[in-house]
């Protein structure tokens, strides 16, 4: 356009060019800078990959949907990734026997990986728990009873006691009468169990053997025999004075 003041002539005039139209702008033109034309709303400029997830070999990938920056719109919609070749890291577990109370295991293999379990190294064959776990087999009680002094009860191939109580004895019987100079003794029976209980007889005149009476010598006990001989020590040497005495007298005269 003419710049003369009320001319008002145009000259060069062209149509606009140059610049690039996005999703979101109109291209500029390269001469006088201003917009032009429509948008292009197949042009994205600015784009991002979103939900993009790595293949693993227990888990299938995908590579991720594409998104324009600008207009907020996906514009290409990602793929599947197959998954990965599994490569099984085998870790063994040694076979534990089962016991009354504790389940136990065959051998098998563990892939550290998947977490899966084999039979074998090579993870020839997938295992169930069934078929892993060795159920614990319970308690089996002996039908005879054990006993001791204390009390009797039944006894498990483990160790592990049941019905235990104390004994229930009946009458005493003698089995060997006491003498004036021998020990008797004398037995009573646990009804339930059939444990034996004996108890000596003193000599003396038939009553029970107390093992803390002190007047009973006790092994090792050799007080009455000192005493003895020191009795006859001194009467011994009063003897000895008694003579010398004597002896000097008849001297004497």
């Amino acid at each position: 356009m003419c710049q003369i003041i009320g001319c008002g002539n145009i000259i060069d005039k062209a149509p606009h060019s140059g610049g690039e139209a996005t999703c979101v702008n109109k291209a500029i033109c390269s001469v006088c800078k201003v917009e032009y034309g429509d948008l292009a709303p197949d042009n994205h400029v600015n784009t991002e990959i979103r939900g993009a997830v790595a293949a693993t070999e227990e888990a299938e990938g995908y590579t991720g949907d594409k998104w324009c920056l600008d207009c907020n719109q996906m514009i290409e919609e990602g793929t599947v990734v197959a998954k990965l070749d599994h490569t099984h890291a085998m870790v063994k577990t040694e076979a534990k026997a089962a016991t009354c109370e504790e389940d136990g295991n065959i051998e098998y293999y563990t892939c550290s990986k998947c977490g899966k379990r084999y039979n074998d190294e090579l993870g020839t064959r997938e295992l169930t728990d069934e078929e892993i776990i060795i159920e614990a087999s319970g308690h089996s009680y002996s039908t005879e009873w054990k006993s001791d002094a204390d009390g009797h009860w039944h006894e498990c191939t483990c160790g592990k006691r049941s019905d235990e109580g104390t004994h229930t004895f009946g009458d005493w019987t003698i089995i060997k009468e006491a003498t004036a100079t021998e020990d008797g003794s004398r037995e009573r029976e646990c009804s339930v169990c059939g444990y034996v209980q004996t108890e000596t007889i003193r000599g003396t005149g038939g009553a029970l053997e107390d093992p803390d009476d002190p007047k009973i010598p006790q092994t090792g006990d050799n007080s009455s025999s000192i005493a003895v001989w020191g009795f006859i020590a001194i009467l011994s040497l009063i003897a000895l004075c008694v003579t010398t005495a004597l002896s000097r007298k008849r001297r004497v005269k």
